[in-house]
């Protein structure tokens, strides 16, 4: 049996949130059939609690998979330069005056070069959404042609009449060509998001900003008799999709938002927003000029909602369940999900449910597609031919590796600068790993920029879906004119790890003088009792083959003072500037806390030093 968790708005006839009711208000049929509500919780957010200022993110262990969700959605296609401003205005002003600090917000927009793009997942990092919105710019994605202004049109189909030519009636029909290719493009994606939508629980409430696809291609008019029935039944279709993924959407129309692209009858798309409104669950909104009072209005319907539970008897066939709710108080009409699929095997996903559920594992503060083990990872900044890298390493115990590889996995590396945007992804498939090993280790070197920064590594099984991750921030320096530079230490054990998966380009041989066969990356926590330390060292310096004398110090956190390490070099290796060192420190019998490794490196006989440090965590 598993716990089938329900999200639902209830609303009185004059539109308001209807606060009040308890479980036994409620009634829910899961396929016609009555089922008793196991689980009820009322959430009820005030307006004054509401922050006016971003907000920094909430911390994964504090967001529930029943906290709102939203998508700002911008539609570049069906809009124009003054509609994508209002659009962003409008964004805007929803973020700073109606998102609570535990709301989840994503970024999607549509457009006719680009297609369907998710700029950022859901996340409560509103600050981080808000730089996104700031930065989204029309130049970036118009190009349509039919923005021509509507005026054109009409004064060249004036001519045409006058004339008797028929030219500008077929620049018209090549315009109406490219805008059904766009509108049927439009509608098969947002399908497919819908698909991959289902795997995220509770209702997803979606604000969409567009002039809506035109209502003569859908519906019939002046230069469509009958509409487009292709174009219809793919809208149809989309719509359908939308409210079984329970994703209720906000339709509002940036057409009238003082400018003339939509003013005539063959280019307005209010019908086609008004009919996504409604049979998603959502609301439709005229006029995006009164922004402020739309966004209230959101607030006030989504503010208020109750989650049901019951239990199923869950099938892993990815059929389709129909979920009404009622509610026995005269009056009231309940929004929220209209149904649910069950799960099928991870291998059945559509390229686009897969690439959902590797982002939500990778970005996602609190993933909602599965609980990922967290596994430790150990990130080092180095000066790689004299620019910034990093060197990660994730080490994965056989009992979890065993569900995370199977016969096919995928890993990504990913580091993020201090404002979170993306500066790398590198990718690494496994295949036909060798599941007897005791440990696997997933290494990455990653060019990189000065600054603070978060490296991620996440695996995937793709055959069942099941994840890993890690993740470590720190801080890359600069890379400066030096006569010497002292990489941090990469710990050693001596725990032989025999499969060790690396990224292209990657060589544990090339970057430090350790032998994979002996040793392995320490990643995680020392035992308390450990006396002896092992690392391998980098050393760069700009004179060939230098002399290098080592010296270290260790202080316990919160501790009196630091203390010498005695060094003792088992091997040295010249590679080219790099010397490269694997060295034991005698750091004595360690007791369980936090401490501090300070490195020096100086050049006999000069003047160059170099200096470094390390944190140890002692349990």
């Amino acid at each position: 049996m598993a716990l089938k968790l329900v999200q639902v708005y209830v609303l009185d006839k004059h539109g308001n949130a209807v606060a009040d009711l308890i479980k036994s208000d409620f009634e829910l049929y899961d396929n016609g059939r009555a089922k008793p509500i196991t689980d009820f919780e009322k959430h009820e957010l005030s307006l004054d609690l509401v922050p006016q200022v971003p907000q920094p993110p909430v911390p994964a262990a504090s967001v529930s998979n029943t906290n709102r969700k939203f998508f700002l959605f911008f539609d570049f296609a069906f809009n124009n330069r003054a509609g994508i401003s209002k659009s962003r205005t409008a964004a805007l002003d929803f973020l700073d005056t109606q998102v609570r600090t535990d709301d989840e917000v994503g970024i999607l927009s549509f457009s006719a070069r680009r297609g369907l793009t998710l700029h950022e997942y859901l996340t409560s990092d509103h600050r981080r959404i808000r730089q996104v919105v700031e930065g989204l710019r029309p130049s970036k994605f118009l190009g349509r042609a039919w923005t021509l202004e509507s005026e054109w049109v009409k004064d060249h189909l004036e001519v045409d009449k006058a004339i008797g030519s028929d030219m500008t009636r077929r620049i018209f029909d090549a315009e109406q060509s490219a805008m059904k290719k766009e509108a049927i493009g439009f509608a098969s994606q947002i399908s497919e998001l819908a698909k991959a939508l289902r795997k995220i629980p509770g209702i997803k409430n979606i604000i969409l900003f567009s002039s809506g696809i035109p209502n003569d291609m859908l519906y019939g008019g002046t230069f469509y008799a009958w509409g487009d029935a292709s174009l219809r039944d793919s809208y149809n279709r989309m719509c359908k999709e939308l409210a079984g993924s329970n994703s209720a959407v906000y339709a509002v129309n940036v057409s009238s938002a003082g400018f003339t692209a939509f003013e005539e009858s063959y280019l307005k798309g209010d019908g086609a927003l008004r009919q996504l409104a409604r049979e998603s669950g959502g609301k439709y909104f005229d006029s995006i000029n009164s922004y402020e009072n739309i966004n209230r209005t959101i607030q006030k319907v989504t503010g208020t909602y109750y989650v049901l539970g019951y239990y199923i008897d869950e099938k892993r066939d990815g059929r389709f369940h129909n979920v009404r709710v009622k509610v026995k108080r005269p009056g009231c009409a309940v929004f929220g999900q209209r149904g649910y699929f069950n799960p099928k095997p991870f291998s059945e996903y559509s390229e686009n449910e897969k690439l959902l559920h590797i982002i939500d594992l990778t970005l996602a503060e609190n993933p909602m597609l599965q609980i990922p083990a967290e596994v430790p990872l150990t990130a080092l900044p180095i000066m790689d031919r004299g620019k910034p890298a990093i060197i990660a390493f994730l080490s994965i115990p056989r009992r979890i590796a065993a569900s995370a590889l199977a016969n096919r996995a995928e890993a990504l590396c990913l580091i993020f600068d201090e404002n979170g945007d993306t500066e790398s992804i590198v990718p690494l498939r496994i295949t036909n790993p060798n599941l007897e090993k005791e440990f696997f280790q997933l290494v990455f070197t990653v060019p990189t920029r000065p600054g603070r920064v978060v490296c991620r590594i996440a695996l995937c099984n793709m055959e069942t879906g099941y994840g890993v991750r890690g993740l470590q921030t720190l801080t890359v320096p600069e890379a400066r004119e030096a006569a010497l530079w002292l990489d941090p230490p990469l710990f050693l054990t001596d725990r032989r790890v025999e499969d060790i998966y690396a990224s292209p380009g990657t060589s544990i041989e090339n970057l430090y003088a350790y032998d994979p066969q002996e040793y392995s990356p320490l990643l995680g926590d020392l035992p308390a009792g450990t006396k002896m330390l092992r690392a391998a060292l980098r050393v760069t310096s700009i004179r060939p083959n230098p002399e290098i004398e080592l010296t270290a110090e260790l202080m316990k956190t919160g501790g009196a003072g630091s203390r010498s390490v005695p060094i003792a070099i088992l091997r040295e290796f010249t590679d080219g500037p790099t010397k490269k060192l694997l060295i034991d420190l005698a750091s004595g019998e360690l007791k369980p806390g936090r401490y501090m490794l300070s490195l020096i490196a100086k050049e006999k006989g000069g003047q160059a030093v170099a200096q470094t440090a390390a944190t140890i965590t002692v349990k």
